[in-house]
């Protein structure tokens, strides 16, 4: 009987490769108490409470989701701020306005969305399109229902404004409004006043031709109140103020004066007690809510950015006079920014940030204290973001290693690294103890299995069981922010990032240092820092086989004073290669963000660019082995940022980034070694954020970490496994025919390698599953024929003779599951034996890999 083979491959999600979910802390921005005890909460957070929200959620007085609230607003709501305005409605604000709308329950709306008391959005009130040329900062509810929206934009809803409008109480705008040409510049907050009058805070000079000096008081009908005048200093910036029961105003600054207090009518209340001395003893906090909250016995609580010789922890609470107060006592504190304060009604503190500590409790960015500054075990809601996978490596027994931003993996604490299973699940097994309190940026496996990763400001060592190696003195660095590691062969280790100072030496500006076996600086490394050629900033680098080092970044130029993003080669001592001749790239913007060294010399360069010694090349380019171009290489053109390059064993080039293009498929793709499109390689597994790490495994499949929340639909949080699927469809009339034409893996639907369904005409369709890989691409059928394996069947040991003149590179047996059970590099015609001792009898799949693509053979083991 004729046979019909029909192959079909594309690329998907291994479904075997399910990891656990990987989770990072998320920020809280502002919070509201309604007048029924519940919080309202914004910021930037994905999952509350393990439950999947929208960056505004609803919780209980206890802090547990109100899930009516969120299942009424759904999870698409992204915003910055919330307002409470009288009638229990909310008003939702985004920072940015067109190109950025808000949406609920269908309704879109741009810059401003209203929403009932019970989380449905209010389709009755539209402000059009909004803010133009800016951005909006704050909109206030006035007594009669209308609101004051203040910012950045030039006009509003089409009506030309200058950063202030007035919108009735539908969102329309009230022409009204007596603001004339507005003020000169930005206006970050509005205060509206029990008489009525409003008063103004931001970065601005004069409000419709009248001098400002960053706070005015406007009329009713929003015309300029001369009767007012600020005493703060000339282009000051009053960030936020917050009003006293008494009349008088706080202001939070900017340049100068950061902290005061001023009297009703703006002159400088002298009784304040808190005088900051220049230069920025204090940055006061201005994001989108208040840095104030004002206790009933009139004590204030105050958040800030330490920076320097600071006086303030990022929360204190200050006396009514300025005085610091020293029984609140919150032991450490918070151990990052302080965002949003609030005295809630049964006197406790509502203290909301981007910390992830706060006086030892972790990973908690919603806390309540009590009037002590003690933190209430009995409130701690959890406030999460997706997790961040920045970088992967394979241990021998096929298990990942990840490092990144997160410090949950599949419902346990494990921060910054982790090992997953085969399956994608946490290995419960490695135990980082001490953990790390930092995200990961890079990880580099030893051939001895021990782990060495690099955090923004550190380089540790870790046994291949995740606890940490005594053996090895971690380097103390000041200043520095590190982005890539570099295993050497001899050991040593190559760090590169920032600006640094390397064990109390002086700062080095250049970003690269090398480290001994032991975590000791490698003083043999020494690089240039005079003359052409010298680095002055680290991006990326590789090394070549012959152990010199490449090095992308910026370095200055034959001839010239001025830094240019460029390509550097390094002796292993450090020394300027200057046989190696690397161009500019067009922009000094440039990013250069992965380096990849071919078998042929060549070099491929990912990043951000458009161009290379004046050729176009955008993201990507090759260049020889001296430096030019390498004019044979033409990639598509994409727009974005290309973060991993890896060049897969048939030269294939897998790209790894957040970039698009008309003819790859977004943030992961492959090319050709020509630089063409990989045709077979399809657009059915498309993350939908940014790659920042590859990685191919024996077997083809590639594993990707990044920001990505989902493959073309299907959820995989900042890790996945992607393999090839297909069909090979056998029509045979008989068990007996098909079981010779066995030449195909990979379980069928029927629990067995082949799933059949009996036809009308008494044949039968065998379809065989193909998950083998996406790694390699099948060899003309030329190679095919000059690749030849025996004996057939085999016993103790297989030979294989490739086809020399196609660039053999490796042999790989394969099992019934797709598993790599052999696995030999090759090169030339030689023949090669593999020894297939302890094999279990079966029938297994030969795969002889060639630059250009491989060859398969059935292969039976008796």
């Amino acid at each position: 009987m004729a046979l019909l083979w029909q192959p079909v491959t594309a690329q998907t999600v291994d479904p075997v490769f399910t990891p656990a979910g990987i989770y990072n802390s998320g920020d809280v921005y502002s919070s509201l108490q309604q007048a029924d005890g519940k919080l309202v909460v914004s910021g930037a957070y994905s999952r509350v409470n393990g439950t999947t929200t929208s960056s505004v959620v609803r919780l209980n007085t206890n802090g547990t989701l109100d899930a009516a609230f969120q299942q009424n607003l759904g999870t698409g709501v992204t915003t910055r701020g919330v307002e409470a305005l009288s009638n229990g409605q909310l008003m939702l604000v985004s920072y940015l306005g067109v190109g950025n709308p808000i949406i609920a329950n269908g309704v879109t709306r741009t810059g401003l969305l209203r929403l009932n008391a019970t989380g449905t959005a209010d389709a009755t009130f539209d402000a059009g399109t909004g803010p133009a040329g800016g951005n909006i900062n704050h909109a206030a509810q006035l007594a009669n229902g209308q609101f004051i929206v203040v910012g950045s934009f030039s006009a509003f809803n089409g009506v030309t404004t200058g950063n202030i409008v007035r919108l009735n109480a539908s969102g329309t705008v009230d022409s009204t409004f007596n603001a004339g040409s507005g003020s000169t510049d930005e206006i970050e907050g509005i205060t509206v006043l029990p008489t009525g009058k409003i008063l103004i805070n931001g970065y601005f000079f004069s409000y419709n031709g009248n001098p400002a000096n960053g706070l005015a008081r406007l009329n009713t009908d929003g015309s300029f109140d001369p009767t007012f005048a600020a005493a703060l200093r000339t282009n000051e910036e009053a960030a936020q103020i917050a009003v006293q029961a008494d009349g008088r105003i706080l202001v939070a600054g900017g340049s100068y004066d950061n902290l005061l207090r001023l009297m009703p009518d703006g002159s400088l209340d002298n009784t304040f007690a808190y005088t900051p001395t220049a230069p920025y003893p204090n940055y006061i906090y201005s994001g989108f809510a208040s840095p104030f909250a004002l206790q009933s016995d009139g004590k204030i609580l105050v958040l800030s950015a330490p920076i320097n010789a600071s006086t303030l922890p990022s929360l204190a609470r200050l006396n009514p006079n300025g005085t610091v107060d020293a029984t609140f006592q919150m032991g450490t504190g918070p151990n990052g920014n302080s965002r949003t304060v609030r005295v809630l009604a049964n006197n406790n503190i509502l203290v909301g940030g981007s910390f992830t500590s706060f006086n030892g409790v972790t990973d908690r960015q919603l806390l309540q204290l009590t009037s002590t500054g003690a933190v209430d075990p009995a409130f701690q809601p959890i406030f999460q973001n997706n997790g961040i996978v920045a970088a992967v490596v394979r241990q021998p027994d096929g298990k990942l290693v990840i490092g990144g931003s997160f410090y949950e993996v599949g419902g346990q604490v494990s921060r910054s690294m982790a090992r997953l299973n085969v399956n994608g699940t946490l290995d419960a097994t490695f135990s980082s103890s001490v953990g790390i309190s930092t995200p990961v940026v890079d990880l580099a496996l030893q051939p001895d299995g021990r782990i060495v990763a690099a955090t923004r400001a550190s380089v540790q060592r870790f046994l291949a069981t995740g606890i940490p190696d005594n053996t090895f003195t971690a380097p103390s660095l000041t200043g520095s922010t590190l982005t890539r590691l570099l295993l050497q062969a001899d050991g040593r280790i190559l760090v590169g990032g920032s600006a640094y100072s390397l064990n109390g030496a002086p700062a080095n500006t250049q970003g690269l240092f090398r480290l001994m076996p032991t975590g000791a600086p490698d003083n043999s490394f020494v690089l240039n820092t005079t003359g052409s050629g010298r680095l002055t900033a680290f991006q990326a680098m590789a090394q070549q086989p012959n152990g010199k080092l490449l090095v992308a970044g910026s370095a200055i130029p034959a001839g010239g004073t001025t830094a240019i993003r460029t390509l550097v080669r390094l002796e292993s001592t450090g020394a300027i290669d200057a046989s190696f001749t690397g161009s500019a790239f067009t922009s000094t913007s440039a990013t250069l963000r992965s380096l990849a060294v071919q078998p042929d010399g060549n070099v491929l360069v990912g990043g951000s660019f458009t161009a290379y010694a004046g050729t176009a090349r955008a993201n990507i380019v090759r260049l020889n082995p001296g430096g030019t171009l390498d004019a044979g290489f033409v990639p598509p053109t994409s727009t974005g940022t290309i973060y991993s390059v890896l060049l897969q064993p048939n030269n294939r080039i897998l790209l790894g980034g957040s970039f698009s293009s008309a003819n790859l498929p977004s943030n992961l793709a492959r090319l050709l070694s020509t630089g063409a499109a990989d045709g077979t390689y399809a657009a059915t597994a498309t993350p939908n954020s940014t790659v920042n790490t590859l990685l191919v495994q024996p077997d083809g499949a590639i594993v990707a970490g990044g920001t990505f929340s989902s493959l073309s639909g299907a959820p995989s949080i900042a890790a996945a496994r992607i393999v090839a699927t297909g069909a090979t469809q056998i029509v045979a009339s008989t068990l007996r025919q098909w079981c010779r034409i066995y030449v195909v893996i990979g379980p069928g639907t029927n629990g067995g390698p082949f799933s059949a369904t009996r036809r009308a005409d008494n044949t039968t369709i065998w379809v065989a599953p193909v998950a083998t890989n996406v790694l390699h691409a099948a060899a003309p059928k030329a190679v095919a024929d000059r690749t030849l394996a025996w004996p057939v069947p085999a016993h103790g040991t297989l030979t294989v003779a490739p086809d020399g003149s196609s660039h053999p590179q490796a042999l790989d047996l394969l099992d019934v599951l797709g598993r790599t059970v052999r696995h030999q590099p090759i090169s030339g015609a030689a023949p090669a034996t593999l020894a297939l001792e302890g094999l279990p009898t079966g029938t297994y799949l030969l795969r002889v890999s060639y630059t250009e693509g491989a060859v398969t053979r059935r292969i039976q083991v008796q």
